[in-house]
């Protein structure tokens, strides 16, 4: 009975001969001593038939109980179920173990796992270890293993979940996929058992090492199409020390709990695919907001690839602009300091990853790039670097500059990273070609600035001859002009004054564009200088048959500089003279309005149309109107008086103006300090 008893507790929980009579003719050491009992005193409700049945066992412990025929009596194996169903609760006469009471709680246990937060970076990972961790209390005597083939790492195995002396040894490892039992599974897409593992695998070290004869591996088949494109997530696998094949009863309680294991590392890949895309859309944004401060292109540049290097954790970003067939190294960073060689030229087809990147125009995953072709110091820079991710930034279907990304270590860019990098690329590729656009106009605004600027200084030097002359001969210095010359001579000096207010226009343009302009703010009176500039502007209206008045406060201090406020309020009345219909009308008042005091220059005029108001303030330009003649003048006049307000603190807008019925400017000031 000894060898009977050892044979029995090798088998299972327990093990017991019935006689016909319903008498305990024999039982294990695990069930106790039960001889000469009656089954029902023991196992209420059991019922003396072939199959199983649910009972409890001492201490209220829940078990599977199967019964065989044997000779007159019966064979009764019991196999516990307290160690995969949780704490026990007794039911007796139950005649079939709640196997989806059982998974239910495991699944249960792998939700509160995987949690619905969003900042465990190993969420998918800690599920893998719960589900294990089940996975070993379900099918006693083995050892239980999770193993999953992650984004962007196709021919690699992880041990993301053990439960076992053997199987814990393999916690955390990575292992080829290529011959192993956790390939042919996935690619069939069925279970796997075998109880000659050690002579079919790969792996067979593995095993050996653990002494592990049999095996059970089902795949892990997500119901839908991960974002990366997976639907085998891996194996769930029990390894036994026995060589005895799985029973039909674990087959069903593992393939049955597979399910819920792909469910639930389901779940986990998605949360863990929403994080990453969360984090992309926040990279981005980051980005956005970064570069959008500024149109500064090495500024942009610097930020662009600080932010590159932070999303995705490398070691050195370099920017190179495409001209033609070369790069031409824009700038880098590196978290070691090492400089790059700015402006170092190369061309792209000595580079493959470079060529395949802007051939397909899209990110390419390579090891490091050629360094012996290299000069020196960029050699020593990237000496180490043993993973590159190329990145061309497109625009428009046009490849404008590459972002090379490196690690020294021995890390893949992956999929998600390609993704992130890609996304946050768009966006760059819009800021460095804004902030190429920005920096070439004002290169060219800096030329035309120069150009006006010497252009009125090469005309003031003749005008000034010609005005020189011309004073001369209206003093009658050549002796007494002929009665013929006295309407040339007033009209050579009104042209020559024309001229002398152009050159004084281009020259002040030339100073508002390079800073050049000194403001002087006093305390004034606006309306004195209102009252004076309506003044200066009497001949001229009187000539014209023009209407021109003065109205409003008869005292309102500003701060202002009194020279840049008589030019504005010149500028202002001339121009509602000149474009006026008919008899000009023209009203200046000096008003005090809820933001401050304010000049108000209102006319009768022509009036500006709807499409052109915004174009008014702009250097040179002109109002062109159909059946209008054109006046002369630069479109100076306008831009100079908003240049020269804002440096005092001051707006100067159009306030309101309608074609063919009048237009109303607004100059306006802030509160003067008491």
């Amino acid at each position: 009975m000894i060898e009977l008893d050892a044979v029995a507790e090798a088998l299972a929980d327990g093990a017991a001969l019935i006689g016909s009579d319903g008498v305990i003719l024999w039982s294990s050491a695990r069930l106790g001593s039960l001889a000469g009992r009656r089954v029902e005193t023991i196992w209420p409700g059991l019922d003396l038939r072939e199959g199983e049945q649910r009972v409890t066992l001492r201490g209220d412990l829940p078990a599977s109980l199967t019964l065989r025929r044997a000779g007159g009596g019966w064979a009764l194996v019991a196999r516990e179920l307290a160690a995969w169903e949780g704490e026990p609760r007794a039911r007796p006469g139950a005649r079939q173990p709640d196997v989806d009471r059982v998974l239910g709680t495991i699944f249960r246990n792998a939700l509160r796992a995987s949690g619905d937060e969003l900042e465990t970076e190993e969420r998918l990972h800690e599920v893998a270890r719960v589900l294990a961790a089940e996975g070993g209390r379900l099918i006693r005597d083995a050892d239980c293993v999770i193993a999953l083939v992650e984004s962007g790492r196709p021919g690699v195995i992880h041990v993301a979940g053990a439960a076992g002396p053997w199987a814990s040894t393999l916690l955390g490892r990575h292992l080829p996929l290529a011959g192993s039992f956790v390939q042919r599974s996935m690619t069939a897409q069925r279970a796997i058992e075998t109880t000659h593992a050690q002579e079919e695998t790969v792996n067979r070290d593995l095993l050996v090492g653990g002494d592990i004869r049999s095996m059970r591996l089902v795949p892990v088949i997500a119901s839908q199409r991960l974002p990366d494109g997976r639907t085998a997530l891996g194996t769930i696998g029990f390894y036994s020390r026995s060589a005895r094949p799985f029973t039909p009863r674990q087959r069903t309680l593992i393939d049955g709990f597979a399910s819920l294991v792909g469910l639930s590392l389901q779940r986990a890949a998605l949360l863990h695919a929403v994080r990453q895309t969360a984090r992309r859309l926040e990279a981005a944004i980051q980005l956005a907001a970064d570069i959008s401060a500024t149109l500064d292109e090495r500024e942009v540049v610097r930020r662009m690839l600080d932010r590159l290097l932070e999303t995705v954790a490398a070691e050195r970003a370099a920017l190179m602009r495409i001209d033609g067939e070369e790069t031409v190294v824009e700038d880098s960073r590196d978290v070691l300091g090492l400089p790059d060689v700015i402006g170092f030229r190369q061309p792209v087809a000595m580079q493959p990853l470079m060529t395949e990147a802007l051939a397909g125009q899209r990110p390419v995953v390579g090891g490091a790039y050629d360094r012996s072709i290299l000069p020196p110091q960029l050699q020593r820079a990237l000496s180490g670097v043993r993973h590159t991710l190329t990145v061309p930034l497109v625009l428009g279907g046009q490849v404008i500059a590459v972002v090379v990304l490196s690690r020294r270590r021995d890390v893949v860019f992956g999929e998600d990273e390609v993704a992130t990098v890609q996304l946050v690329g768009n966006l760059a590729a819009l800021a460095l070609r804004n902030s190429w656009l920005y920096a070439e106009a004002r290169a060219a605004s800096r030329i035309k600035s120069d150009f006006l600027n010497m252009a009125a200084h090469e005309l003031r030097t003749p005008l000034t001859v010609v005005t020189g002359y011309m004073s001369l001969l209206r003093e009658g210095s050549f002796g007494p002009a002929p009665p013929d010359w006295r309407h040339p001579v007033e009209t050579l000096d009104a042209k020559a004054a024309e001229l002398a207010r152009l050159v004084e226009d281009l020259l002040l343009a030339a100073r508002l564009d390079t800073g050049g302009l000194p403001v002087h703010r006093e305390r004034l009176d606006l309306a004195a200088a209102a009252r004076a500039a309506v003044a200066r502007a009497q001949a001229r209206a009187a000539l014209l048959g023009a209407d021109l008045a003065f109205e409003g406060a008869a005292e309102l201090p500003v701060e202002a500089d009194h020279d840049y406020l008589d030019r504005i309020l010149d500028n202002l009345i001339n121009n509602a003279l000149t474009y006026s219909r008919g008899t000009a009308w023209v009203r200046v008042r000096v008003v005090e309005r809820p933001d401050g005091p304010a000049v108000e220059v209102e006319d009768r005029g022509r009036g500006i149309p709807a499409a052109q108001a915004d174009h008014i303030f702009e250097r040179f330009y002109r109002i062109d109107q159909a059946g209008s003649p054109q006046q002369p003048g630069t479109g100076l006049g306008l831009y100079i008086s908003r240049e020269l307000a804002l440096r005092q603190e001051a707006r100067l807008w159009l306030d309101w103006s309608q074609p063919g019925e009048g237009t109303r400017f607004v100059l306006g000031f802030p509160e003067a300090s008491s």
